[in-house]
Protein backbone atom coordinates (compact mmCIF):
# COMPACT_ATOMS: atom_id res chain seq x y z
CA UNK A 1 0.00 0.00 0.00
CA UNK A 2 1.30 2.78 -1.20
CA UNK A 3 1.09 5.44 1.37
CA UNK A 4 1.40 9.77 1.72
CA UNK A 5 0.09 11.99 4.84
CA UNK A 6 -0.97 15.22 3.69
CA UNK A 7 -0.39 18.24 6.08
CA UNK A 8 -2.75 21.20 7.02
CA UNK A 9 -1.08 23.25 4.26
CA UNK A 10 -1.82 20.65 1.79
CA UNK A 11 1.54 19.38 0.72
CA UNK A 12 2.86 15.93 1.92
CA UNK A 13 4.28 15.58 5.57
CA UNK A 14 7.92 13.89 5.47
CA UNK A 15 7.80 10.29 6.58
CA UNK A 16 10.20 8.27 9.37
CA UNK A 17 8.66 5.34 10.73
CA UNK A 18 9.67 4.84 14.07
CA UNK A 19 13.17 3.64 14.49
CA UNK A 20 14.00 5.13 11.10
CA UNK A 21 16.75 7.72 11.20
CA UNK A 22 15.69 9.43 8.27
CA UNK A 23 12.61 11.13 6.67
CA UNK A 24 11.26 11.41 3.16
CA UNK A 25 7.87 12.67 1.34
CA UNK A 26 8.16 10.07 -1.11
CA UNK A 27 5.24 7.97 -0.89
CA UNK A 28 6.14 4.85 1.62
CA UNK A 29 4.83 1.31 0.01
CA UNK A 30 3.66 -0.23 3.33
CA UNK A 31 3.69 -4.74 2.98
CA UNK A 32 0.35 -5.73 4.95
CA UNK A 33 0.52 -9.47 5.22
CA UNK A 34 -1.45 -9.79 8.40
CA UNK A 35 -4.82 -9.59 9.09
CA UNK A 36 -4.17 -6.46 11.62
CA UNK A 37 -1.14 -4.21 11.18
CA UNK A 38 -0.10 -0.63 13.49
CA UNK A 39 2.61 1.48 11.99
CA UNK A 40 4.01 4.35 13.57
CA UNK A 41 5.33 7.83 12.01
CA UNK A 42 7.33 9.77 14.13
CA UNK A 43 7.38 13.50 14.40
CA UNK A 44 3.71 14.26 12.70
CA UNK A 45 3.20 17.56 13.74
CA UNK A 46 -0.43 18.16 12.79
CA UNK A 47 -2.80 15.68 12.37
CA UNK A 48 -2.79 14.64 8.72
CA UNK A 49 -5.08 13.64 6.29
CA UNK A 50 -4.31 9.92 5.18
CA UNK A 51 -3.67 9.71 0.59
CA UNK A 52 -3.96 5.15 0.70
CA UNK A 53 -3.33 3.27 -2.02
CA UNK A 54 -1.56 6.10 -4.03
CA UNK A 55 -1.58 5.15 -7.72
CA UNK A 56 -3.82 2.34 -7.42
CA UNK A 57 -1.27 0.53 -5.88
CA UNK A 58 -3.16 -2.52 -4.49
CA UNK A 59 -6.84 -3.42 -6.48
CA UNK A 60 -9.06 -3.53 -3.33
CA UNK A 61 -11.92 -1.66 -1.76
CA UNK A 62 -11.66 -0.52 1.36
CA UNK A 63 -14.22 1.12 4.05
CA UNK A 64 -13.06 5.14 4.44
CA UNK A 65 -13.55 6.23 8.05
CA UNK A 66 -12.30 9.92 6.89
CA UNK A 67 -14.92 12.73 7.60
CA UNK A 68 -16.39 15.11 4.33
CA UNK A 69 -14.06 17.52 5.28
CA UNK A 70 -11.31 14.92 4.79
CA UNK A 71 -12.38 13.91 1.37
CA UNK A 72 -12.81 17.39 0.46
CA UNK A 73 -9.27 18.27 1.81
CA UNK A 74 -7.83 15.48 -0.07
CA UNK A 75 -10.16 15.87 -3.00
CA UNK A 76 -8.54 19.95 -3.27
CA UNK A 77 -4.72 19.15 -2.58
CA UNK A 78 -3.87 15.28 -2.82
CA UNK A 79 -0.86 15.42 -5.54
CA UNK A 80 -1.86 11.85 -6.53
CA UNK A 81 -4.58 11.81 -9.16
CA UNK A 82 -5.44 8.50 -7.55
CA UNK A 83 -6.15 9.52 -4.43
CA UNK A 84 -7.67 12.78 -5.43
CA UNK A 85 -10.24 10.74 -7.51
CA UNK A 86 -10.77 8.33 -5.10
CA UNK A 87 -12.12 10.79 -2.40
CA UNK A 88 -14.24 12.68 -4.71
CA UNK A 89 -15.87 9.15 -5.32
CA UNK A 90 -16.42 8.27 -1.97
CA UNK A 91 -17.75 11.66 -1.10
CA UNK A 92 -19.59 12.08 -3.96
CA UNK A 93 -21.68 8.49 -3.17
CA UNK A 94 -22.19 9.41 0.28
CA UNK A 95 -23.71 12.83 -1.01
CA UNK A 96 -25.76 11.12 -3.73
CA UNK A 97 -27.02 8.00 -1.49
CA UNK A 98 -28.21 10.97 1.43
CA UNK A 99 -30.09 12.67 -1.81
CA UNK A 100 -31.41 9.43 -2.99
CA UNK A 101 -32.67 8.46 0.17
CA UNK A 102 -34.31 12.03 0.24
CA UNK A 103 -36.65 11.56 -3.01
CA UNK A 104 -37.10 7.79 -1.79
CA UNK A 105 -38.84 9.79 1.40
CA UNK A 106 -40.97 12.17 -0.41
CA UNK A 107 -38.51 14.68 -0.53
CA UNK A 108 -35.93 16.48 -3.07
CA UNK A 109 -32.77 15.34 -4.27
CA UNK A 110 -30.69 18.44 -3.20
CA UNK A 111 -26.89 18.02 -1.85
CA UNK A 112 -25.52 20.34 0.11
CA UNK A 113 -23.59 23.41 -1.72
CA UNK A 114 -20.80 22.67 -0.03
CA UNK A 115 -20.26 19.22 -1.43
CA UNK A 116 -21.12 20.69 -5.22
CA UNK A 117 -18.56 23.62 -4.82
CA UNK A 118 -15.75 21.58 -4.10
CA UNK A 119 -15.99 19.61 -6.88
CA UNK A 120 -15.91 22.51 -8.94
CA UNK A 121 -13.14 24.13 -7.66
CA UNK A 122 -11.18 20.43 -8.22
CA UNK A 123 -12.35 20.48 -11.89
CA UNK A 124 -12.01 24.08 -12.90
CA UNK A 125 -8.65 23.74 -11.05
CA UNK A 126 -6.51 24.86 -14.64
CA UNK A 127 -3.12 23.12 -13.18
CA UNK A 128 -4.51 19.78 -13.10
CA UNK A 129 -4.54 17.13 -16.29
CA UNK A 130 -7.68 17.54 -18.22
CA UNK A 131 -7.66 13.80 -18.33
CA UNK A 132 -8.31 13.88 -14.23
CA UNK A 133 -10.24 16.76 -14.30
CA UNK A 134 -12.76 14.98 -16.59
CA UNK A 135 -12.96 11.99 -14.27
CA UNK A 136 -13.43 14.08 -11.23
CA UNK A 137 -16.55 15.72 -12.96
CA UNK A 138 -18.33 12.34 -13.64
CA UNK A 139 -19.91 10.93 -10.14
CA UNK A 140 -20.81 7.28 -9.08
CA UNK A 141 -22.92 5.20 -11.62
CA UNK A 142 -26.68 5.04 -11.06
CA UNK A 143 -25.99 1.62 -10.26
CA UNK A 144 -23.23 2.02 -7.75
CA UNK A 145 -25.85 4.66 -6.03
CA UNK A 146 -28.67 2.40 -6.21
CA UNK A 147 -26.58 -0.32 -4.34
CA UNK A 148 -25.94 1.64 -1.12
CA UNK A 149 -30.37 2.03 -1.51
CA UNK A 150 -32.74 -0.47 -0.03
CA UNK A 151 -34.31 -2.27 -3.11
CA UNK A 152 -31.71 -0.90 -5.41
CA UNK A 153 -33.71 1.75 -6.21
CA UNK A 154 -32.50 3.13 -9.54
CA UNK A 155 -35.24 5.77 -9.83
CA UNK A 156 -34.02 7.12 -6.55
CA UNK A 157 -30.64 6.75 -7.93
CA UNK A 158 -30.82 8.20 -11.10
CA UNK A 159 -33.10 11.43 -9.74
CA UNK A 160 -29.84 12.29 -7.31
CA UNK A 161 -27.20 12.18 -9.71
CA UNK A 162 -29.13 14.05 -12.44
CA UNK A 163 -30.04 16.79 -9.45
CA UNK A 164 -25.58 16.42 -8.46
CA UNK A 165 -25.50 17.30 -12.40
CA UNK A 166 -27.79 20.37 -12.35
CA UNK A 167 -26.37 21.71 -9.46
CA UNK A 168 -23.32 22.09 -11.00
CA UNK A 169 -24.25 23.06 -14.52
CA UNK A 170 -26.34 26.18 -12.97
CA UNK A 171 -23.85 27.01 -10.14
CA UNK A 172 -20.43 27.10 -12.16
CA UNK A 173 -22.42 28.00 -15.22
CA UNK A 174 -20.16 31.40 -16.42
CA UNK A 175 -17.28 28.99 -15.69
CA UNK A 176 -17.89 25.60 -17.63
CA UNK A 177 -18.67 28.49 -20.41
CA UNK A 178 -15.37 30.18 -19.64
CA UNK A 179 -13.33 26.88 -19.80
CA UNK A 180 -15.33 25.75 -22.94
CA UNK A 181 -14.49 28.75 -24.72
CA UNK A 182 -10.50 28.52 -24.15
CA UNK A 183 -9.93 25.58 -24.90
CA UNK A 184 -12.05 26.54 -28.87
CA UNK A 185 -9.51 25.78 -31.68
CA UNK A 186 -6.70 24.55 -32.90
CA UNK A 187 -6.49 21.54 -35.68
CA UNK A 188 -7.07 17.85 -34.61
CA UNK A 189 -5.00 15.91 -32.89
CA UNK A 190 -4.21 12.45 -31.75
CA UNK A 191 -1.87 12.98 -29.04
CA UNK A 192 -2.59 12.39 -25.44
CA UNK A 193 -3.14 16.53 -24.48
CA UNK A 194 -5.13 16.69 -27.39
CA UNK A 195 -7.50 13.79 -26.25
CA UNK A 196 -7.69 14.98 -22.61
CA UNK A 197 -8.91 18.91 -23.46
CA UNK A 198 -11.61 17.48 -26.25
CA UNK A 199 -12.48 15.09 -22.94
CA UNK A 200 -12.69 17.98 -21.23
CA UNK A 201 -14.39 20.68 -23.37
CA UNK A 202 -17.11 17.84 -24.17
CA UNK A 203 -18.01 17.74 -20.47
CA UNK A 204 -18.13 21.37 -20.29
CA UNK A 205 -20.13 21.05 -22.68
CA UNK A 206 -22.41 18.49 -21.59
CA UNK A 207 -23.14 20.75 -18.38
CA UNK A 208 -24.02 23.56 -19.81
CA UNK A 209 -26.47 21.91 -22.35
CA UNK A 210 -28.30 21.31 -18.77
CA UNK A 211 -28.92 25.21 -18.81
CA UNK A 212 -31.45 26.94 -21.51
CA UNK A 213 -29.43 30.02 -21.78
CA UNK A 214 -26.64 28.02 -24.13
CA UNK A 215 -29.51 25.53 -26.07
CA UNK A 216 -27.78 26.52 -29.10
CA UNK A 217 -24.49 26.01 -28.14
CA UNK A 218 -24.84 22.15 -28.63
CA UNK A 219 -26.00 22.69 -32.98
CA UNK A 220 -23.37 24.99 -33.05
CA UNK A 221 -20.45 22.89 -32.02
CA UNK A 222 -22.28 19.69 -33.70
CA UNK A 223 -21.77 21.67 -37.15
CA UNK A 224 -18.40 23.04 -36.59
CA UNK A 225 -16.82 20.01 -35.37
CA UNK A 226 -13.84 18.57 -37.31
CA UNK A 227 -13.69 15.05 -35.93
CA UNK A 228 -16.36 12.51 -34.67
CA UNK A 229 -15.70 12.83 -31.20
CA UNK A 230 -16.98 16.04 -30.89
CA UNK A 231 -19.81 15.61 -33.23
CA UNK A 232 -20.95 13.06 -31.06
CA UNK A 233 -20.50 14.54 -27.51
CA UNK A 234 -22.47 17.49 -29.45
CA UNK A 235 -25.68 15.26 -31.01
CA UNK A 236 -25.89 13.51 -27.73
CA UNK A 237 -25.95 16.71 -25.84
CA UNK A 238 -28.86 17.78 -28.27
CA UNK A 239 -30.95 14.53 -27.71
CA UNK A 240 -29.93 14.02 -24.02
CA UNK A 241 -32.14 17.45 -23.52
CA UNK A 242 -33.84 17.78 -26.34
CA UNK A 243 -32.63 20.48 -27.33
CA UNK A 244 -33.75 22.92 -30.18
CA UNK A 245 -32.45 21.29 -33.41
CA UNK A 246 -31.60 17.75 -32.32
CA UNK A 247 -34.41 16.48 -35.10
CA UNK A 248 -32.30 18.07 -37.78
CA UNK A 249 -28.83 17.66 -36.25
CA UNK A 250 -30.30 13.57 -36.28
CA UNK A 251 -30.95 13.74 -39.77
CA UNK A 252 -27.69 15.62 -40.98
CA UNK A 253 -26.18 12.88 -38.92
CA UNK A 254 -27.77 10.23 -40.76
CA UNK A 255 -27.63 11.71 -44.24
CA UNK A 256 -23.72 12.44 -43.69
Amino acid sequence: MAIGLIGPDGNDLPLRLAGEAAASTRPRVLTLVEREHTFVFEDIPAPPVVSAFRGFSAPVRIVRAASDRDLAFQLAHDRDAFGRYDAGQTLALRALTAAATAVRNGGEPLLPETVVDTFARAALDDTLDPALRVELLDPPAVVTIASELPDADHGAAFAAREAFEDQLARRFHADWLCRHDLLAGGPYSREAAACAQRAFRNRCLHLLSRVPVTGTLALERFRSADNMTDRMAALRALCDFDLPGHDEALAEFEAS
